[in-house]
């Protein structure tokens, strides 16, 4: 899990914290299945594409930022957890 948000999630956690209002924590939550994926398997949530494996990315595609369908799914799940 490489985290690129710097401060920004503990700073929802306090306003929510301090205005006593729900959070759905994905950061942590998200955070928490990557982990558990591990280096290698976690690679399946994101859109890391071989070349010729999608018209649409012919030449491949190493995005660890946005998820693939099954990654996706997995934070919908979360979400929805969170609700």
């Amino acid at each position: 899990f490489y985290d690129t948000h710097g401060e920004y999630p503990g700073i929802a956690r306090a306003v929510a914290a301090e205005y006593k209002v729900p959070l759905i924590d994905m950061h942590r939550a998200s955070e928490t299945v990557i982990k558990n994926y591990g280096a290698e398997d976690s690679k399946k949530l994101f859109l890391i594409l071989k070349a010729g494996a999608h018209p649409n990315y012919p030449n491949g595609l190493d995005d660890n930022t946005h998820f693939s369908p099954s990654g996706a799914e997995e934070m919908a799940r979360l979400a929805v957890a969170g609700i």
